[in-house]
């Protein structure tokens, strides 16, 4: 995905453009709507799945989307709109559709446009067929599900997608003690965290260089790495085993402690490091989009910029990963206007958006950067200045009291 638009989605109500960069930030205060469009990447991802095959009632949108949270279309449905659009665009070629859903109906499409070469073609939905879709002078396209639309082109794309995306939320599991490994055990972290030690153990036999990176973001933040080999195998039944998830210190590696007391930050922060990690080595596919919401959970400011100094370094160098983040640390905020003057970032592989609600109504603007990295317009004066004014408060409160 290289853009991607949305117009009647929750508080969305007027169309907004997002441009998915190497590296996509949305800041904002609270119930401003980042998180949204932030989840409306795996949303969309889920929907492009072979998702419909079982559904009691057709929808094009995939409701069993953990992005949802258990949302159904009434509920994500902007409340002055009539529609839910969306458009997804990989350079010159497109996407774009119009939802709705009545009562107890199914979902359909009413408006449906294909983009190829950078040109448009509108469609719209048969009179016989609610699938069908039509347009003068160009064959009929076929589109029961995003997964099987009848146009190659566009379909290549879409399943593409829908494998490319991964998901961390902002309410993460705990690491555990202890995981198995071994017979009927998947690999893969999803957007909870689960499986990450699991994943690790994979990672750690099938690709020793990741591991190896994953274990210099740990010895930078904490003086501590992971420790994963025999001796971390507690016991051994018939096709599995079960292995502790520890770190020891980097000089004395005795005295392990399990990951989970390492400190609750660096617990949050493993599986975005680890996920950013497979990233870079290939093990997420050819093109990953990694979508992380508060990746600075828990972590003190200067592991913050320790995080986001790993998360830029991971697409510096790459062409294909995209990192898109929701946060709300100026800590991750002042690291990129740093990596900005030692130019390890440009501006033409960053996007960066306010997202604010006003009257209920969500909306966004672009940031932009000069080449030493100093804000551009549309950044509201007031951010980050919570500080400064609570000091002055605290002033003030002592003079008074004198």
């Amino acid at each position: 995905m290289d853009t991607i638009s949305i117009k009647g989605f929750k508080g969305f109500s007027e169309r907004v453009d997002i441009d998915l960069k190497k590296l996509t930030i949305f800041f904002g205060y609270n119930n401003s709507g980042k998180s949204a469009l932030l989840r409306a990447i795996p949303l969309l991802s889920d929907s492009f799945k072979d998702h419909t095959s079982n559904l009691y009632t057709h929808s094009y949108l995939d409701y069993t989307s953990s992005s949802l949270r258990g949302a159904i279309h009434a509920d994500i449905l902007n409340e002055n709109s009539k529609d839910i659009d969306f458009e997804v665009t990989w350079q010159s070629n497109g996407i774009s559709f119009s939802l709705r859903q009545n009562a107890h109906e199914h979902e359909f499409i009413n408006k449906l446009g294909i983009k190829k070469e950078g040109i448009t073609k509108n469609y719209l939905p048969s009179a016989q067929n609610f699938s069908e879709f039509e347009c003068d002078g160009e064959n009929s396209i076929s589109l029961e599900s995003f997964f099987s639309i009848s146009d190659t082109c566009i379909r290549e794309k879409i399943r593409r997608s829908s494998a490319s995306v991964s998901w961390i939320s902002s309410i993460r599991t705990s690491p555990p003690r202890s995981f198995d490994i071994g017979l009927g055990i998947k690999t893969g972290v999803n957007y909870k965290g689960e499986g990450i030690g699991e994943t690790l153990w994979y990672i750690k036999g099938n690709c020793p260089d990741a591991f190896e990176l994953i274990n210099t973001w740990l010895l930078e933040t904490t003086g501590r790495k992971l420790k994963l080999d025999s001796s971390s195998i507690q016991n051994v039944n018939t096709g599995r085993a079960t292995v502790k998830l520890q770190t020891v210190d980097n000089a004395i590696e005795s005295s392990p402690v399990d990951i989970i007391d390492s400190g609750e930050g660096i617990a949050q922060a493993l599986p975005v490091v680890t996920l950013c990690s497979m990233a870079k080595f290939g093990l997420l596919g050819e093109a990953p989009i990694i979508t992380i919401e508060q990746p600075e959970l828990h972590l003190h400011p200067q592991a913050i910029v320790t995080l986001a100094e790993f998360m830029i370094n991971i697409i510096k160098d790459k062409e294909n990963i995209k990192l898109v983040i929701e946060t709300h640390s100026e800590s991750f905020l002042l690291a990129i206007q740093s990596a900005i003057v030692k130019r390890e970032i440009i501006n033409d592989d960053l996007s960066c958006y306010w997202v604010e609600k006003e009257d209920n109504v969500s909306s966004i603007s672009n940031i932009t950067f000069d080449d030493v990295g100093y804000i551009q317009g549309n950044w509201p004066q007031s951010v980050f200045r919570e500080i400064i004014a609570q000091s002055k408060e605290l002033l003030q409160a002592r003079e008074e009291r004198e």
